[in-house]
C-alpha cells in the first residue's frame, strides 16, 4: 500500500540541473529588479547580500554538481537516493517561489511607485 509521502518522491518532475539554472536566472532578476530606480524594499534588503547568496549558490551548485547535467552531477549522484533527490528538488523550488515572490514584488511596487497601471 502506498501513502501520501511517496507519490511526492516517486516520478521527480524536474532535473536538479534545471531548477538550479532557474534559481541562478531568478537571482539575476531578482537582483536587477532591486537596483532599478523607484525600488521601495532597497532599504530593507542589501543588494550586496543578494549578490553573495547568488555567489554562494553558485559556489554549492558547481562544489555538488547540481550545475551539471549526466556524469558526475547531482542528479547522476542521487540518482539511487529518490529521498535526497527529492528535499533537493524541494528546497531549490522553495527558492524559485521566494526568488519570484521578491522580484514580482518589488517589480510592483515600482509600477505602483510610478502610477502606472502595468507591471513591468
Amino acid at each position: 500500500m502506498s501513502n501520501v509521502s511517496d507519490a511526492k518522491i516517486f516520478p521527480l518532475p524536474s532535473s536538479i540541473a534545471s531548477l538550479f539554472a532557474d534559481c541562478l536566472n531568478l537571482f539575476r532578476q531578482l537582483y536587477v529588479a532591486l537596483a532599478r530606480e523607484g525600488c521601495q524594499v532597497k532599504g530593507q534588503v542589501s543588494l550586496s547580500k543578494v549578490g553573495d547568496e547568488y555567489g554562494r549558490l553558485g559556489v554549492w551548485g558547481g562544489d555538488s554538481g547540481a550545475q551539471r547535467s549526466g556524469r558526475g552531477s547531482l542528479d547522476d549522484t542521487l540518482r539511487h537516493e529518490l529521498h535526497l533527490r527529492s528535499i533537493v528538488l524541494d528546497l531549490l523550488g522553495d527558492l524559485i517561489n521566494d526568488l519570484k515572490r521578491g522580484t514580482y514584488t518589488c517589480a510592483l511596487l515600482i509600477v505602483f511607485n510610478l502610477g502606472e497601471l502595468t507591471v513591468v
